[in-house]
């Protein structure tokens, strides 16, 4: 397809997706929006580029968001199941066909990686526990929360390998990384990546998609609570075993990427100050473009040593930018921005939750803090 076919499939996409926005926020799932997107080559920037990609894949997330900011949610989650493909540490003939199929929307995906970012940084218990068995492992727990999901969709997921069983004669991706960890599935101090495993699952009938309370936004996310019982997941869909394998060269990009996420929802909330307003524009506009550069420059060496505590370090100044943009949009929309539906008021909600979105504003101030420590790595 041509370059000016695929620009104009994306950019009828984002009308529709624009005209769709008060159903999305009720909780429809933008299913046939995320495929075509897809179509027109907007996931395709890992495929083309390779790691390359990652400011491709950033900004189109930035650009879904800029118009509705749960499906560029969903956006972020497509390419981040794509980023911790292209990372394997065990590639193999079905995660690249995934990966094809990822990179042009016929398959969507999402990453289940909220719980075990913060049990790594104990700030809650593991919630998956993998056992080997013969060509692979067996998965039990619940996922509270996983997002871009469907059936036939496939997310990622880090479980934390059980020891208490002699392992001796049973497969695994690297038969010198048995975990050493014997400690029970509650504790969360002695979590570390070296103890977990990384792969891929399917949302198939052995798998339990639950619904979850509503949300004040994000309704359309396709976002459920999973639940796995001895649900199997084969060898082929290892990514990283042990996980300590993958975790420095995932981290950065996992956040670097959600940071689209802010970046466009803030250009949304610029675009409803005009010219004459109550807030200094045009500052607050610079302080956008800083961000923005940073976070692209950024991108172009993420797998250098201080890569992760720099972009959690942007993030955090997104933050804060967000919600100061978010707020002067919300009083300069005055009584029309506060109905149900309007624009002004599903950016406040969404913008929320790049708040306390994995790692959230109290996450990364906790990993910032222990890094200050000159003898302790910073880690997801």
């Amino acid at each position: 397809m041509s370059t000016q076919k695929t620009t104009k499939l994306t950019q009828d996409a984002l009308k529709n997706l624009s005209k769709r926005r008060v159903q999305i926020h009720a909780g429809e799932y933008p299913s046939e929006i995320l495929h075509t997107f897809g179509a027109s080559g907007l996931y395709g920037a890992f495929k083309q580029k390779g790691a390359l990609g990652l400011k491709d894949a950033l900004k189109s997330v930035q650009e879904i968001s800029k118009v509705c900011g749960n499906t560029g949610f969903c956006v972020w989650a497509q390419q981040s199941l794509l980023w911790y493909i292209l990372n394997s540490c065990n590639a193999t003939s079905a995660q690249q066909e995934l990966f094809k199929a990822l990179s042009s929307g016929e398959i969507l995906g999402g990453t289940g990686l909220s719980n075990p970012f913060k049990a790594l940084a104990g700030l809650e218990s593991i919630r998956l526990i993998a056992k080997r068995t013969k060509g692979g492992i067996l998965l039990n727990g619940t996922l509270a929360f996983v997002s871009n999901l469907a059936f036939g969709h496939y997310f990622a997921v880090i479980a934390r390998l059980d020891s208490s069983e002699d392992c001796a004669g049973k497969d695994s991706v690297n038969k010198d990384s048995v975990s050493k960890d014997s400690a029970g599935a509650d504790s969360k101090s002695a979590l570390t990546p070296d103890s977990c495993i990384m792969a891929i699952v399917r949302c198939d009938e052995d798998l339990k998609l639950k619904n979850i309370a509503p949300f004040c936004a994000y309704e359309g996310s396709g976002t459920y609570a999973c639940v796995f019982k001895d649900y199997f997941v084969s060898s082929e869909w290892i990514l990283s075993d042990p996980a300590s394998a993958i975790l420095p060269k995932i981290s950065a990009g996992f956040v670097a990427l959600q940071c689209g996420m802010g970046l466009g929802m803030s250009e949304s909330a610029l675009e409803g100050l005009e010219k004459k307003c109550f807030f200094p524009k045009e500052t607050l506009q610079a302080r956008l473009d800083s961000l923005k550069e940073q976070i692209y420059a950024l991108t172009e060496v993420i797998y250098s040593k201080n890569a992760l505590k720099s972009v959690l370090k942007l993030k955090l100044k997104l933050i804060a930018l967000l919600q100061e943009l978010v707020n002067a949009n919300v009083i300069q929309s005055g009584a029309s921005g506060y109905f149900q539906g309007a624009k002004a008021s599903k950016l406040s909600n969404e913008s929320a939750f790049f708040s306390i979105i994995s790692p959230s504003y109290g996450h990364i101030q906790k990993l910032l803090e222990s890094s200050s420590n000159a003898s302790s790595k910073l880690a997801l």
